[in-house]
């Protein structure tokens, strides 16, 4: 069963020095002030007739933020994107 929150080291907490370490601070900020829609997002990520067996995943807090982030970044990137971005 996927969870909603686990109470661990987030992988939101370091701040880059960097332009997009300051939009990623500020976009984690506004999430944090609306915790109760993590509760909306469980309720259409966690399908409750799949059996809870294996692993549990990403909390919903993390697949979240995870969404958030893409989305705020434009369209999807493909790998080779990704690759010539960090070879740029």
């Amino acid at each position: 069963m996927r969870k909603t929150r686990i109470a661990q080291a987030s992988l939101f907490e370091n701040d880059s020095k960097h332009e997009f370490g300051a939009q990623l601070r500020a976009l984690s900020n506004r999430l944090d002030q609306y915790p109760e829609i993590l509760r909306l997002v469980a309720d259409d990520l966690i399908d409750a007739s799949v059996a809870k067996v294996g692993r549990t995943g990403l909390t919903v807090e993390n697949v979240f933020r995870c969404v958030t982030i893409q989305v705020s970044q434009g369209p999807l990137r493909s790998p080779e994107q990704l690759e010539l971005e960090r070879k740029d």
